[in-house]
């Protein structure tokens, strides 16, 4: 269920997505999508996923420009699994 407002107008709060779970040996398949990530800091996020500057981490980003998230971007997180 989606619990913030990072990735509206296309997702809403309250929504429901899903999708097929990825391990941390397969990340690299889902740069450029959005997915629902599972952080080693074990958040659960609806993000845009995207390369991170180092290897094995990813920057997970909000789509929605005037979102109440406070941190809008986070840089080279490390994930367990994405979906």
């Amino acid at each position: 269920i989606i619990i913030d407002d990072g990735m509206a107008p296309a997702f809403a709060v309250g929504d429901y997505v899903a999708g097929k779970r990825r391990s941390s040996l397969h990340l690299d398949s889902v740069i450029g999508k959005n997915c629902i990530v599972e952080t080693r800091d074990n958040e659960i996020l609806f993000r845009r996923v995207k390369a991170g500057s180092k290897p094995g981490t990813y920057t997970l980003t909000c789509v929605n420009p005037d979102t109440s998230v406070r941190d809008i971007t986070l840089y080279d997180r490390e994930l367990i699994s994405a979906a």
